[in-house]
């Protein structure tokens, strides 16, 4: 007489249980994932971070808060090493600097930005943007670039920021626009998600954008922990944005 197995997988009633019990453990898994999500992410509707600026003390940090600044081709760049000449080297450093593996344009705009504040005898030299990296990572999407060919090098772009982000640990990401920044944001919410790292992503909507925002700024409008818009007319348009002035 042959035993009769605990589980008779061929028993459509075992089978049917098993594949309940397997459907629920994933269904829990994903709520809470999705729940840390939630929490890990700003809530852009919801969230008190949405305020307006200074109508919430914040705790005095003592520790000088470590920066990395996404550069992009011509206009971004430019825009963004004006932004940095208000920044007091005291309160924050290291600042590393992060290019598009090709855009060699952006390193030389920053050496010559330097250059010039180290000899100037102005003011501005106080605060003096001293790069303590300049770093690389390849391009999601190049112009002109086959869509086919496009989900291989974001991918192979998304590891890099990946890597690099984990390396750096940085307090802060600043970014105002060029489609590079978006796997180094990206990365940093992997790092928040996880808990390795808070991680907070400081968008700056170009200059240029009067009337809408970047296809880079709609994808960050309702997950970056701030949004500044530098024209009146986009703060009416996206009510979660911050107006500040023109800050270049």
């Amino acid at each position: 007489m042959t035993d009769k197995p605990a589980l008779d997988w061929a028993d459509p009633v075992t089978l049917g249980l098993a594949m309940f019990a397997v459907f629920y453990v994933v269904t829990i898994i994903l709520a809470l994932l999705a729940f840390r999500l939630f929490v890990v992410l700003p809530n852009r509707v919801t969230n008190a971070r949405v305020s307006t600026p200074g109508s919430e003390k914040e705790p005095l940090r003592k520790m000088p808060v470590s920066l990395l600044v996404v550069l992009g081709s011509g206009g971004h760049s430019k825009e963004m090493l004006t932004m940095l000449r208000g920044l007091d080297p005291q309160r924050y450093h290291p600042i590393v600097f992060v290019r598009a593996v090709s855009d060699t344009r952006s390193e030389g705009m920053l050496k010559t930005t330097f250059a010039s504040l180290t000899t100037s005898s102005s003011s501005d030299s106080n605060f003096l943007i001293k790069p303590s990296a300049i770093l690389t990572v390849p391009r999601a999407r190049s112009v002109g670039q086959s869509w086919f060919t496009t989900p291989f090098t974001t991918l192979q772009a998304t590891v890099a920021s990946l890597m690099l982000v984990a390396k750096q640990q940085p307090d802060v990401i600043l970014c105002n626009g060029p489609g590079t920044c978006l796997p180094i944001c990206l990365a940093g919410y992997v790092l928040r998600f996880w808990g390795l790292k808070h991680v907070k992503v400081i968008f700056v909507e170009s200059f240029c954008r009067v009337q809408s925002l970047s296809l880079t700024g709609r994808l960050l409008y309702r997950v970056a922990d701030r949004f500044i818009v530098q024209w009146q007319g986009l703060k009416g348009r996206y009510p979660q944005a911050e107006y500040l002035g023109q800050l270049c």
